[in-house]
């Protein structure tokens, strides 16, 4: 009966252990990570929506930007904020850029992400603003493309409507999701 007794008390004993552990970790997360992050994140010009989640070791970051040009420097700003309240340089996280739907922009990427693609593992981005002319020619849409050593940028506006899209030219660490309306770019 003693033996039982021990038995249950180191039982009951690494179950309560546990359930405060994890409680405070969630507490802590919640506390001292996500809604500080989240503040900072929301207090950024230019950024309209921003949701932080972390689970098994995997962080996905979801933002909706709210600029009509220039997406490249809201865009770093975002990711400084992002590393320093993550304390990691090149955080092993998913980004989604979140974009309302609209089909006419959400058809532009789509034809967009191919001449992307092309040009970059071709190497030729210099033709790139000659091919999203041609498929923006008689769209009403305009757009911004912005270039630099990681990253292509590109924002499309039609009337009121503007989206953005942002893909990595190198495998890293940050993984960029495009969305629009839920669905995938």
């Amino acid at each position: 009966m003693d033996k039982i007794k021990k038995a249950l008390t180191i039982l009951i004993s690494g179950l309560v252990i546990f359930v405060v552990l994890a409680g405070a970790t969630g507490f802590y997360n919640k506390t001292f990570l996500r809604a500080p992050l989240e503040d900072a994140v929301q207090k950024l010009q230019g950024v309209e929506y921003f949701e932080y989640q972390s689970a098994n070791n995997r962080k996905k970051a979801t933002v909706q930007f709210n600029v009509r040009s220039n997406l490249k420097s809201v865009f770093y700003l975002f990711l400084e904020e992002l590393e320093g309240r993550t304390n990691s340089r090149n955080p092993e996280i998913i980004v989604e850029i979140k974009n309302q739907r609209n089909p006419e922009l959400s058809l532009f990427f789509k034809k967009a992400n191919l001449f992307i693609y092309e040009a970059i593992d071709t190497g030729e981005l210099s033709k790139l603003p000659v091919r999203l002319d041609n498929i923006s020619d008689g769209q009403n849409i305009a757009y911004d493309i912005e270039i630099d050593n990681n990253y292509i940028f590109l924002t499309a506006n039609k009337e009121d409507d503007t989206a953005h899209l942002v893909i990595c030219k190198e495998n890293g660490t940050l993984q960029i999701i495009n969305t629009m309306g839920g669905d995938y770019l």
